[in-house]
Formats: C-alpha cells, sequence, structure tokens
C-alpha cells in the first residue's frame, strides 16, 4: 500500500503521512492560530473513496483546561490574554469521543465494541508520556517560581479505539473512533488551596488517581490525534482494514512537530515575562524592598532556565534530526521576525511581540502590549533590541 502525503493545500505544507490506498481522494487544511496556551496551531486532513462511500478523517492535537475553584475562573476570566475558547469541563474520555465522532457523522450514535487504537502514539505510550510529563513539569516549576508552589498528578495517556453504529436517509453506516487522549491535573500546595478555594471537607484526603477526578484544581485534558472513519454497513469490512493501517501508519511532518514544540516555548516564555513584569511593577511601589527586587532577578533567572531546559529538552532528545525548521516553511507558519542582540546575535521571535527585550544572560523575551516601565528595566537589568 502507498504512503500518501497530506498537505495543508492554501499554503502547500505537508502536514503528515500515512499508507492508504490510491482509491483515495485526500486534503489538508491547516488552522494558524493558538487553539490553547499549549496548542499553537491545529490542523485536519481527509480521505475520501466516493465510489464505496468510505470517510477517514484524521485530526490534531486540543487541549481544554478545566479550572475548579473561583478564584482560578476569576483571575482567568480578568487575563486579557488568556483564550477563553479553551476553557471547558473534564469530560469522560468515552463521552469526549462520542462527542467528537457524533459532530463529524452528524447524527447520534450507538456504541458496539471498544480497544485499544493501533496508533503510533499508543505503540510508543512512553515518549509521548515523557513529552507531556516535560511539559507539566516546565508549567510547574513556572508556578513555583512565582510563589505558587504546585505538584502534577494523575498525569494521563491513553489510546481508545471505538466502534459505532448508525444512520442516516435510511441507511445504517459504522463509524470507528481511534483516539489518543491525554491529560493531567495541577494540585496546589495546601496553603494556596484554601485562596483557591478548593480545600477538600477532610485535608487528609487523597483524591482519586484517575484523571479528572483527583484534588487537582486545574485539570489540563484533551488529546493528541483523534481518527474517524465512516463507511456504509455492507464496506465495513474493507474499510475497517484501511483505516486501521491509515491509523498505525499515520506520523505528522516532524518539521511541523518541531515548529509546534518551538511556538509553545516562546508562549511560554511570554507569559512569564508578563507575569515578571507584573510583579516587578508591584515591588517597585515597595520603597526600599530591595531584598524582593533581588528575589525578583533570581525567580526570573530560575524561570528562564526551566523553560529552556525543560520542554525542549524532551523534544529535542526525542526528535534530534527534526530539531531544525525547514527553510521553505511558509512565513505566515513560520510568524516570526529577526531581531540583533547587543552582542550581535540573530534572534527569530514571534509576530505578536511588540517589544522585545534582552536580560543580562542574553535570554531574549517578547511582550505584546504596551512597553515595559524604564524604571522596571533598570531594576530587572533588561535592554530593549530592535528588528534587524
Amino acid at each position: 500500500m502507498p504512503i500518501r502525503e497530506f498537505y495543508d493545500q492554501q499554503n502547500n505544507i505537508l502536514l503528515g503521512r500515512a499508507e492508504l490506498d490510491e482509491s483515495f481522494q485526500i486534503g489538508g487544511m491547516l488552522n494558524n492560530q493558538f487553539q490553547s496556551d499549549h496548542v499553537p496551531f491545529t490542523w485536519s486532513a481527509h480521505a475520501i473513496d466516493q465510489a464505496r462511500q468510505i470517510s477517514i478523517f484524521v485530526i490534531s492535537e486540543e487541549k481544554y483546561l478545566d479550572y475548579r475553584s473561583a478564584m482560578l475562573k476569576q483571575m482567568v476570566n480578568m487575563n486579557p490574554n488568556a483564550i477563553k475558547t479553551s476553557i471547558r469541563s473534564y469530560m469522560e474520555p468515552e463521552d469526549y469521543i462520542r462527542h467528537f465522532a457524533e459532530s463529524i457523522f452528524g447524527s447520534g450514535l450507538e456504541l458496539q465494541a471498544t480497544a485499544q487504537s493501533p496508533s503510533l502514539y499508543n505503540l510508543n505510550l512512553q515518549a509521548y508520556a515523557n513529552i507531556l510529563a516535560s511539559l507539566a513539569e516546565t508549567f510547574a516549576n513556572n508556578e513555583a517560581a512565582f510563589g505558587y508552589p504546585c505538584s502534577i498528578e494523575n498525569l494521563t495517556c491513553r489510546s481508545y479505539l471505538l466502534k459505532y453504529k448508525g444512520e442516516k436517509a435510511s441507511q445504517e453506516y459504522t463509524v470507528l473512533a481511534a483516539v489518543d487522549f491525554e491529560g493531567f491535573e495541577v494540585h496546589y500546595q495546601n496553603q494556596m488551596t484554601g485562596l483557591f478555594g478548593a480545600v477538600p471537607k477532610n485535608n487528609a484526603a487523597k483524591g482519586s488517581n484517575v484523571l479528572g477526578h483527583g484534588n487537582g484544581e486545574i485539570v489540563e485534558w484533551g488529546s493528541k490525534f483523534r481518527f474517524l472513519m465512516i463507511a456504509p454497513k455492507q464496506n465495513e469490512a474493507e474499510a475497517g482494514k484501511a483505516f486501521l493501517k491509515f491509523v498505525n501508519t499515520f506520523e505528522m511532518n516532524p518539521d511541523l512537530t518541531a515548529m509546534f514544540a518551538n511556538m509553545i516555548n516562546q508562549r511560554m516564555q511570554q507569559q512569564s515575562m508578563q507575569t515578571a513584569q507584573y510583579q516587578a511593577q508591584t515591588q517597585a511601589n515597595i520603597a526600599g524592598n530591595m531584598y524582593q527586587q533581588q528575589k525578583l532577578t533570581n525567580m526570573l533567572y530560575q524561570n528562564s532556565q526551566s523553560i529552556s531546559n525543560g520542554i525542549m529538552d524532551s523534544w529535542n532528545k526525542k526528535m534530534a534530526s527534526d530539531s531544525r525548521i525547514s527553510s521553505n516553511f511558509s512565513e505566515a507558519i513560520r510568524g516570526v521576525n529577526t531581531y540583533t542582540t547587543t552582542d550581535g546575535r540573530n534572534v527569530e521571535v514571534g509576530v505578536s511581540a511588540d517589544h522585545v527585550y534582552q536580560n543580562q544572560y542574553g535570554d531574549v523575551y517578547g511582550v505584546s502590549g504596551n512597553a515595559v516601565d524604564d524604571d522596571v528595566l533598570n531594576k530587572i537589568n533588561w535592554t530593549e533590541i530592535n528588528k534587524k
């Protein structure tokens, strides 16, 4: 069976590859917008065999955040940079998958069987669990650096294959859904849970070790990849065979994977810088409190090191040969401008940054919105740099 390549047809960008018969007409589309803080862009691809009425779909990663305390919800609602569409109550995997399948099928579905997905994600489950753990750890380190110590709990990576039957226009269909489900919970230390309004009735009680049922004040949940097949009941056998081979061989373009990781890192750096800016301005109003200013500088440095050594290290170890971004990527996808540092280096920063700064260690941060106050810049020893 041949390897088929799926492209974003508007920008001619390779999305991924899979084994699939030539009878299928294929296509794809990339959406260059953040779906959540940890999903910088999304894409989808399809394969249609019109003669046999077989449709196959694959959709990229999506992540949602369930904030489980009134304080956290209020803080997020007041944050103008928060991606509000990424806020959604946790759904059990079976409900999440059914909702996904029915939204594409266009009608209700009846579950018939469940199994494990044959996806590459499931075959390399530990590697993907390590990637998710690195992301979660970086988030926790970031929170701790700014005074909110927390732990990561109930980290979950699991693949599902569900079979449904459905009916439309008096015709019976078989629907297969394969989903790589993942997520984790963020639980703040006891002195913080009171602030966030989430102290259990029994402080010694331990929540469930099942994702979405623990003591976490934040649940990040969603999927890495989602696959779907729709076929008439009479074509179920041949359609299922093609679909399972597709799921088993589909691989996202490694260059796109590396771009995905880099954009997450940039966003986390920007968020950390914005938090640092807010804290610096607050501390500047406390006359003569030099200890707090020095502590802020130390926290900023530790946070920067944590980010740069966290998520990117995990990605680089897994895909060292794919870490360099291909030069032929569309500017619409790269979305960067080049700046020159004080020591003559050229660095790329996302186009969303209105101002770019360099600290005394050579780290570079992009800031959206107003420039940082000069007094604050002097206190944290940052210098604004210009475009090349």
